[in-house]
């Protein structure tokens, strides 16, 4: 009969000496680069963000903001795509397109099918 190897979720096979020892190693620290302006504190992730308030002035509102892209759906946070800049409450974009992007955009408009030929 072949011996088989542990699995990942059956560690049976393992000594006691090497679980303890696998318990006493930290896992490796990954360093993960922060979107620009992102802070952390003991409640999470948030940026700054300067807005207009009712008195005319300015102040700052604290927005939190997600690491993945699912999760501020799932929560309703900011989260930071490279490419597209600030996605607000995980799904509206915090700038417009330019018009230079749009026209840019390969896609093409079409029209609704249940409409076209109708007089």
């Amino acid at each position: 009969m072949a011996k088989k190897s542990p699995s990942m979720g059956d560690l049976s096979g393992l000594s006691v000496a090497l679980l303890a020892r696998l318990a006493e190693t930290p896992a490796p620290v990954q360093e993960m680069s922060l979107p620009p302006g992102v802070k952390q504190d003991s409640q999470g992730y948030y940026r700054e963000k300067e807005i207009l308030s009712s008195d005319g002035g300015t102040r700052i509102k604290r927005r939190p903001v997600a690491l993945t892209w699912e999760e501020a759906k799932a929560r309703h946070m900011d989260y930071y795509n490279p490419q597209h800049g600030w996605i607000l409450e995980g799904y509206k974009r915090e700038s417009d397109r330019t018009p230079q992007e749009i026209m840019a955009d390969s896609s093409i408009a079409s029209p609704d099918p249940s409409l076209v030929g109708k007089d």
